[in-house]
C-alpha cells in the first residue's frame, strides 16, 4: 500500500484541495450540493477515481463525484466515463 501515496501528485490540482474531508463522507450517505458542484468543476476527477479503486475504497465517501453505491457496480474505467460525462 506504501505506493497508494507516492503517487498524489494530482491531488494539489483538486478543487476540493482545502475542503474538509468530512464533507465527501456524509453521515447520511448523501454528498451536499457543495461536493457534487465541486466534483463537477475538478480538473483530476479521473485520477481521483482511479484513485479510489487503487485504494479500494468503493465502500464509502465520494470520489470524483460518484457515490460509493455507483463505485460498487461498475469498473474503474466504467466509473471514469461516468464521471466525466457530467
Amino acid at each position: 500500500m506504501s505506493d497508494l501515496f507516492e503517487d498524489m501528485a494530482w491531488l494539489d490540482d483538486a478543487a476540493c484541495f482545502d475542503m474538509s474531508i468530512d464533507d465527501f463522507f456524509p453521515a447520511d450517505g448523501i454528498a451536499s450540493k457543495k461536493v457534487i458542484a465541486t466534483c463537477a468543476s475538478c480538473p483530476v476527477r479521473a485520477q481521483c477515481v482511479r484513485w479510489a479503486y487503487k485504494a479500494d475504497a468503493r465502500a464509502s465517501g465520494y470520489f470524483g463525484g460518484l457515490a460509493p453505491s455507483l463505485r460498487r457496480t461498475l469498473t474503474v474505467d466504467e466509473a471514469v466515463d461516468v464521471a466525466l460525462s457530467d
